[in-house]
């Protein structure tokens, strides 16, 4: 009996945290009208203390006049795409460093996710990734989370820098339920 009372206390205990995550998150619709990565930057890189959900609403995102840009990371960011047919996002070709630059800068555990996107035609005349995780000498937690995404015919999708250092961190880059095309 006492085992009963006790799994649900912790039941509703767990039920709390969850609305507590979900209200500490704010989501921020991305259109096509938007100047994209300067809206981004400017979000990102404003000492943000909520979580976000950068909601990529619209079916089609031309992003082949994007510059190279580097975001500070110290809370959970999510770019999420549409679920149901996901969301293209395309590149094409460009000629300068990784165009997708983070930089983890919080000392909690950060979570960085990409979901239900179609990345597309990122290529390069040099050896640089769409992505590129900036080595940091504090080398903070971080999860880098790739989940139901598409990468169709991209030359070099992720770099991550990293320092060999005596304490333990964990970071880790996931690849749920992703195609590579």
């Amino acid at each position: 009996m006492f085992n009963t009372y006790k799994n649900q206390i912790i039941l509703i205990i767990f039920e709390i945290f969850l609305i507590l995550k979900i209200i500490n998150c704010r989501n921020i619709t991305i259109t096509s009208t938007n100047k994209i990565y300067q809206f981004i930057h400017n979000i990102l890189n404003n000492d943000e203390k909520e979580n976000i959900n950068l909601l990529f609403s619209e079916p089609y995102y031309d992003l082949s006049f994007a510059s190279v840009t580097e975001f500070n990371i110290n809370i959970d960011v999510s770019f999420i795409g549409n679920e149901g047919n996901r969301t293209v996002i395309e590149f094409g070709e460009h000629n300068a460093a990784s165009l997708l630059n983070f930089r983890f800068i919080s000392t909690k555990n950060i979570t960085l996710k990409f979901k239900n996107l179609i990345i597309k035609n990122y290529t390069t005349r040099k050896t640089y990734s769409l992505f590129n995780i900036i080595k940091n000498k504090e080398e903070y937690n971080y999860q880098l989370v790739f989940e139901n995404c598409v990468f169709e015919n991209n030359e070099s999708i992720l770099t991550v820098n990293t320092f060999c250092g005596k304490e333990k961190r964990e970071k880790y880059v996931k690849f749920n339920n992703c195609e590579f095309m």
